[in-house]
């Protein structure tokens, strides 16, 4: 039972917490059952709990050391919990740990891993090379330390590099050129290497090197694996380069009529491209699936997955093969991290559209029901205090997928029964659960085109409108179609558009205005830094209007609308009662002086 109430927890399944309160009616004193116990509580965020459960059961614990650290974890998310809270508390605990027994590898680790998290790379570092010092045959330990190696300050990109490639080679020296080192070597020069435009020659030669040594030496081994997976994943910077994510949709984003024609070619190039990209990865995912051997079943669920989304719309696949990978999708993604059976069942729905005499397709209503039923079962899981918009949001996108279903298969008497049942879970967070709120959406959506089916044009135009998204392609596709559907030809369609693009505006309005805070409360005080390494406080933005944009460099949306937002500055920049600050949050300072040197973005950071 102690063995089932972890591997539960891993998962982070509630059942977890059942097995654990089992387990410790039956061994209340048992040092591993308190552990297993404290761990489901830890996995399933109820921190103050797992707090209370230790402090209660100290005594039974021999390991103090091991107790401290299990302690600290918990105490760490209490205290960050808190409007005001100190996790110097959790730190203190950690020292403890370490104090009562120094060759710790988890007391080592955890207070290095704890550091981090709260952003004191450089002090998490010596704790880190300790636990390695401890364990060092463990790769994961070493590449662990290696990423925090990349992100300390006070050193140039060169030392941290150069630093980091020692740990490298002392790790394959340690272990004798071990398939763990080999592996963790490959993987960091694949890293260091980075995107096809800049790498440099240097770290492609190592990174080519470590790959020809795992494939001479363990050939159908885990190790070679790890290459064919990672091969099929990043087959993506062959095509495009790092910026063309966030250009793409920059450029989508834009009016048709704003677009240059550079911009009109970089879009139809980047489709072509895609073209191709999807044709090599079928290729490599079909290799891989003839593999003699496969030993990450994880990995092997995800290609079966992959490979089936890919064919699913794909006019040539066969009806054999798609069988293969649906059978090969549901054995191997036990654990998928959302609704496996209603993802499927939409899968389905876009092959009977392409194709709507297959078989499998017809399977689609099964697999939307089973969708239902999965998420009914991880309803059961949650909490009993959960909140409704959790139940909500994992019950209503698979109660749209057979509504989808069912409005393709025209049983609209049906369909709307399972729709008036979706619209029922309201989003009451205001928004703030975003994949409530996109589910929720799509209900709109739903609506429309179920009135759309029924031919009640009035309704599906006044639901199209209220349930648009940003999307000038998108928007103009569907009320073509809901235009021809209506009229039985496009003749006049573009006065028509007219009309809805003036309706989308007043709609676009009301909406924003709609989501404003209905009890706007106190800003919590805060204070950072420019990157001119001066001090920033909130304080300085009492009585303004402020826009506050929460971004990363390596968020390509976020990229994309920056020049909306440099717009903006720029209209309110000599506007004494606005201000508009952006807010990085997880790049390295050097990362973000550079992107916005080259960008020549001046407004405040």
């Amino acid at each position: 039972m102690i063995a089932l109430t972890v591997a539960q927890a891993y998962t982070k399944s509630a059942e977890s917490l059942q097995t654990g309160a089992k387990l410790i009616k039956i061994a209340p004193n048992n040092e591993e059952a308190i552990f297993a116990y404290n761990s489901a509580l830890f996995r399933n965020d109820k921190d103050q709990e797992a707090v209370e459960f230790l402090e209660k059961n100290r005594s039974s614990v021999k390991n103090q050391s091991r107790f401290l650290v299990s302690f600290a974890s918990s105490t760490y998310y209490v205290e960050k919990s808190k409007e005001k809270g100190d996790v110097k508390k959790a730190f203190d605990l950690f020292a403890q740990a370490l104090k009562l027994n120094p060759p710790s590898v988890n007391a080592n680790y955890y207070y290095g891993n704890y550091l981090t998290m709260a952003n004191r790379i450089n002090e998490a570092i010596p704790y880190l090379q300790n636990a390695v010092k401890l364990s060092p045959n463990v790769a994961s330990l070493r590449t662990y330390l290696w990423q925090r190696i990349e992100t300390q300050s006070g050193k140039t990109d060169d030392q941290k590099k150069r630093e980091v490639e020692k740990a490298v080679s002392d790790f394959l020296t340690q272990t004798k050129n071990s398939p763990e080192a080999l592996l963790a070597a490959w993987n960091k020069y694949r890293d260091l290497a980075g995107w096809k435009e800049t790498a440099k020659a240097a770290d492609v030669k190592k990174r080519d090197y470590f790959e020809k040594q795992i494939l001479q030496k363990y050939p159908n081994t885990k190790f070679d694996e790890e290459i064919a997976y990672m091969q099929i994943n990043t087959v993506y910077g062959k095509y495009f380069r790092k910026e063309d994510g966030a250009k793409r949709l920059e450029i989508q984003l834009k009016k048709k009529a704003k677009r240059t024609a550079e911009e009109v070619k970089f879009l139809e190039d980047s489709i072509e491209k895609e073209k191709k990209l999807k044709t090599e990865q079928i290729a490599l995912q079909r290799i891989y699936l003839k593999r003699p051997k496969h030993f990450n079943k994880m990995y092997l669920g995800s290609i079966y997955l992959n490979l089936l989304y890919n064919l699913a719309s794909e006019k040539d696949s066969t009806e054999e093969e798609l069988s293969k990978l649906l059978k090969g999708s549901l054995e191997y993604n036990k654990d998928y991290y959302d609704n496996l059976n209603s993802y499927i069942a939409g899968l389905l729905l876009n092959r009977q559209k392409e194709q709507p005499n297959s078989l499998i397709a017809k399977d689609a209503e099964k697999y939307a029901r089973l969708g239902i039923e999965e998420a009914e079962n991880k309803v059961k899981e949650l909490p009993k205090d959960a909140k409704s918009d959790k139940i909500h949001e994992l019950k209503l996108s698979p109660i749209n997928t057979l509504a989808d279903v069912l409005i393709k298969q025209e049983r609209l008497d049906e369909a709307e029964a399972v729709l008036l049942k979706a619209s029922q879970m309201k989003d009451e967070t205001g928004g703030q659960n975003f994949l409530l709120k996109r589910a929720g959406d799509y209900t709109e959506q739903l609506w429309a085109k179920f009135y759309a089916a029924k031919k009640d044009w009035i309704r599906a135009e006044e639901l199209y409108i209220k349930s648009s998204g940003e999307d000038e392609d998108i928007i103009r596709t569907t009320f073509e179609n809901l235009y021809e559907k209506k009229n039985g030809k496009k003749d006049g369609f573009d006065n028509f558009f007219a009309e809805i693009q003036t309706k989308l505006k007043v709609k676009a309005k009301e909406k924003v205005l709609s989501s404003r805070l209905r009890e706007p409360k106190e800003i919590v005080p805060f204070s950072l830094k420019n990157l001119d390494d001066t001090a920033f406080s909130s304080e300085s933005l009492k009585g303004k209007v402020t826009v506050i944009n929460i971004w990363g460099v390596w968020c390509s949306p976020c990229v994309a609308e920056m020049p909306e937002l440099q717009q903006l500055y720029d209209k309110y920049k000599n506007d004494k009662e606005v201000a508009v600050l952006t807010i990085d949050h997880g790049d390295e300072l050097s990362k973000v002086k550079k992107f916005m040197e080259e960008k020549n973005i001046p407004c405040p950071f």
